[in-house]
C-alpha cells in the first residue's frame, strides 16, 4: 500500500537557522518543504494564508494523490514526529494548537496558541474557499477550545538582532538587542530550580535540535530602602499601605512581605545580594536573596 506524503508548507519571515534545524528534524518523515518567504512577497502571516502565491505554490506541487497532507506552519511550530498523524484529518482541514515554548515567558507549557494547519490535496481541490475558510476560523479566539493541542510553538530561539525584527513583524512590539538579552538573561532565571529539568525534558523530547545557548548573569545587588509608608528597590519607590492588623507581625514585617512580590520584577536569583535599608528602624542589613526569603514571615515562603 502506497505511503501517503506528508507535504511541509512554512511561512518564513528571517527565522533561517531555525529553518535549517526544522528541515534537519523533519528530513525523514516529510517528504518535500515548500518555503514561502513572507518578506519576498511583502505579506504579513495572516494576508499570505489569503495569498493567490500560496494556492499557486500548492497547484505546483507534483505528483501529489488526493489523500496526501499538506502541513501549513510557521518556521517555529514543532511537533514530535511521533505527533505527525494528528495531521491527518477527515475534515476540510484541521487548525492546531501549540503549548508555548518561549526563554522570556518562564518557558510556559501552560499557555497555548494557535499554531498550524493542515489538510488534504482532495480538500484543496474540491474546496475553492479553503483559505478563506481557515483564515476566518483563526481569527475567531473561541474556536481555540476545539483544537486539538500538539507540539510547540518556539519563541526567542535565535539570534537577538534577528528576534528583535521577529517580534517587531509579529507583534508590533520595539525591543533592541540589548533589551532582549536582558529579557533573556533575567526573565529564564525566574524558577531557576525547575526551569532546566523542563527545558532538558522538551529538549530531550524534542530530540535536542533545538537547544538555546544561554549563559545566566552573575549575582547582582538590589538595594531595597523600607520606608514608613512603603519602600523603594534600586532608587525604585513603592508606595504600601499596610492593613490596620496584620497577622504575621508588625507594619515593618508586612512591608517586608509585601516587597517579596515587588522584588521579584527584577528577576532576583538565590545569590543575588540584597541590601536592605530600614531607616524606620536605622538598621543595614546584607544577605543573600534565599536567606531574605526565609527571614520573613509569610505565607508565601
Amino acid at each position: 500500500m502506497k505511503k501517503n506524503k506528508l507535504i511541509n508548507l512554512i511561512f518564513l519571515f528571517n527565522e533561517d537557522d531555525l529553518l535549517q534545524k526544522r528541515m534537519e528534524y523533519y528530513n525523514d518523515y516529510v517528504d518535500e518543504f515548500i518555503i514561502f518567504d513572507l518578506k519576498a512577497h511583502g505579506l504579513n502571516y495572516n494576508d499570505s494564508i489569503l495569498s493567490s502565491e500560496v494556492t499557486k505554490l500548492i497547484k505546483n506541487i507534483k505528483n501529489l494523490n488526493f489523500e496526501d497532507t499538506i502541513w501549513c506552519s510557521k518556521v517555529n511550530d514543532i511537533l514530535h514526529p511521533k505527533d505527525l498523524h494528528v495531521l491527518n484529518t477527515n475534515s476540510d482541514f484541521k487548525i492546531l494548537n501549540h503549548k508555548v515554548l518561549n526563554w522570556s515567558d518562564r518557558l510556559s507549557k501552560n499557555r497555548v496558541v494557535t499554531g498550524s494547519f493542515s489538510f488534504s490535496y482532495s480538500s484543496f481541490l474540491r474546496n475553492k474557499k479553503l483559505q478563506e475558510e481557515i483564515y476566518h476560523r483563526q481569527q475567531i479566539i473561541d474556536n481555540i477550545r476545539n483544537n486539538d493541542t500538539v507540539g510547540y510553538q518556539l519563541i526567542g530561539f535565535q539570534s537577538l538582532e534577528t528576534l528583535s525584527k521577529n517580534i517587531k513583524f509579529y507583534y508590533n512590539q520595539n525591543y533592541n538587542s540589548s533589551e532582549l538579552n536582558f529579557f533573556k538573561q533575567n526573565l529564564l532565571c525566574l524558577d531557576e530550580y525547575n526551569k532546566p529539568d523542563v527545558l532538558e525534558d522538551i529538549n530531550s523530547q524534542l530530540g535536542g535540535f533545538f537547544d538555546i545557548p544561554f549563559e545566566p548573569r552573575p549575582p547582582k545587588e538590589i538595594e531595597i530602602e523600607i520606608l514608613s509608608d512603603g519602600l523603594t528597590i534600586d532608587n525604585v519607590y513603592y508606595n504600601i499601605e499596610s492593613p490596620m492588623n496584620y497577622p504575621l507581625g508588625d507594619k515593618n514585617d508586612f512591608i517586608k512581605n509585601e516587597s517579596l512580590s515587588v522584588i521579584k520584577e527584577h528577576f532576583p536569583l538565590p545569590d543575588d545580594s540584597i541590601v536592605l535599608k530600614n531607616k524606620t528602624e536605622n538598621k543595614v542589613s546584607v544577605l543573600k536573596y534565599s536567606d531574605f526569603i526565609n527571614c520573613i514571615p509569610s505565607k508565601l515562603t
